[in-house]
């Protein structure tokens, strides 16, 4: 933050000269809020809320509205790019961002932290979202919904501040059967809780999260390279991407890319982009019904053809309005699945820049349509990776005391593989779990377009899934996504 000088003795009453103010020149001094020359503000002084700027006037302070949370032994790695990169953000967002190190952070448990951000907001009420840097410990949630018994890492335990977070199951005991518990049951079999921190969240006084979290893991499978000296090298590229980017020399072009075998409601993101700037893949050639009843899912599209007559864009500017082409496609057979092939992909994002690309397609930790290797060497491509797959945010953190059942490491997340790799994506979001949910990316990226910052957009986004939870079950299920990489991105 810039400094604030303590203002001395000066008497405004007298001219810069030391003659009385009345006695001036007609070209008299100007004075700071507080009495104080502005042309010695640097030296006395601004008042209260107000810092003095390199030309010497007096401004008002900007607010806090972002936080960094980060091991001092990793800082102290790292500060150098760490520090231009959120040099250039505050610039760009005109708000102020706080940088706050913590000597054995990494070694916390997720209440403490907890407690940190909590005291964050209290110092700064303005406060929006918190960037966690390194190997910060995220709590682990069981059960996101009756028919999915996965324990996975979740950001959403600091994100809401008042929220009450439980655990219902006690680890090692069996967890009962539905219908007959119904809700607290599940309908896959005999199972045996296994640890977790948390499997139950209900709405706070405030009925909506208060804050957005953003992560940036470390972590890598082989055990030797889990030092600091490896994570501040794992970030490095990161940093390098997010700078060029907030230097104006990494820019996408006002287009969007989307591969999906279903069709969100784009209505503004259409009237914002126009259909000529939205890369729509695909839309079936077969009119409904067309496929007999009981044909499998990769054969709705690719019977009798090859995955390049499915993978098409979609000529959407041949069609007046969004709700036009909406017609359209509801006349269309469901794509199916199988045509999302890479030999596709790739071509497509590597000779392109997009602002936004939504992969909608079966996935898993370490692949959404392509490879993490094929991510992380990936060129080009575009600034925000929407991930719309199951567990494309799914990962376990070196030394956490919170179990999941993952063996997937930072390093070989698909979504950590894009934002660390050599595309120029530099954020990434994504659901840990097996998603049964909407994402409401078609909310988010509106919000960005319409000059909210990634972070904030975010939140705003979630804020719309609680309000859309009737029941603390589908407020669980409604709570798992991921921010990755940087949060204070906007066009």
């Amino acid at each position: 933050m810039a400094e604030n000088r303590t203002s001395v003795n000066v008497n405004p009453s007298l001219c810069s000269d030391g003659t009385p103010y009345n006695q001036c020149s007609t070209n008299k001094p100007k004075y700071c809020e507080n009495g104080i020359l502005i042309d010695n503000c640097s030296l006395c002084g601004c008042s209260s809320g107000q810092i003095c700027q390199p030309d010497k006037t007096c401004q008002r302070q900007p607010s806090v509205k972002s936080a960094i949370l980060v091991d001092t032994r990793l800082y102290n790695l790292i500060s150098d790019d760490l520090n231009q990169y959120i040099a250039l953000a505050k610039d760009k967002r005109k708000f102020e961002i706080v940088i706050q190190s913590h000597n054995g952070i990494d070694d916390w448990r997720p209440s403490q932290v907890k407690e940190a951000i909590v005291n964050l907001k209290n110092d700064y009420p303005e406060l929006e979202g918190v960037l966690l840097v390194g190997n910060i410990k995220l709590p682990s949630f069981y059960k996101s919904r009756a028919d999915n018994l996965l324990t996975r890492l979740f950001t959403q335990y600091y994100g809401d501040l008042d929220g009450t977070f439980s655990r219902l199951y006690a680890p090692g005991s069996l967890d009962p059967l539905c219908p007959t518990n119904t809700p607290h049951c599940n309908w896959v079999g005999n199972v045996t809780v296994p640890e977790h921190d948390f499997d139950y969240m209900e709405k706070g006084t405030n009925p909506k999260p208060e804050l957005w979290i953003s992560v940036l893991p470390v972590g890598f499978s082989d055990p030797s390279r889990n030092n600091y000296n490896d994570y501040a090298e794992q970030l490095r590229p990161f940093f390098e991407k997010a700078i060029r980017f907030y230097r104006g020399e990494l820019v996408a072009a006002k287009k969007i890319y989307k591969v999906s075998n279903q069709l969100w409601d784009l209505t503004d993101i259409w009237n914002y982009y126009g259909p000529q700037n939205i890369d729509f893949y695909a839309v079936n050639p077969d009119p409904i019904g067309t496929a007999p009843p009981g044909t499998p899912a990769e054969n709705f599209c690719m019977r009798n053809r090859i995955a390049s007559q499915c993978y098409l864009r979609a000529p959407l500017e041949n069609y007046s309005s969004f709700s036009n082409f909406w017609s359209f496609f509801q006349t269309r057979d469901w794509m199916g699945e199988g045509w999302q092939v890479p030999e596709i992909y790739l071509p497509h994002l590597t000779a392109n820049n997009y602002e936004f690309v939504w992969v909608n397609v079966h996935s898993g930790s370490e692949s959404s349509l392509i490879s993490n290797s094929e991510a992380k060497s990936l060129s080009h491509g575009g600034l925000v990776m929407l991930g719309s797959g199951c567990a494309v945010a799914e990962f376990y953190q070196p030394g956490s005391s919170s179990y999941v059942n993952s063996s997937t490491p930072p390093d070989n997340n698909i979504l950590v593989s894009y934002v660390y790799g050599n595309s120029n994506f530099i954020a990434a979001l994504g659901d840990p779990f097996y998603r049964g949910h909407e994402a409401y990316f078609e909310k988010l990226i509106p919000f960005v377009n319409q000059g909210d910052y990634l972070g904030l957009a975010f939140l705003k986004r979630w804020q719309i899934q609680y309000e859309n939870s009737s029941d603390v079950w589908n407020l669980k299920e409604n709570s798992q996504e991921m921010l990755i990489g940087d949060p204070f991105i906007s066009f």
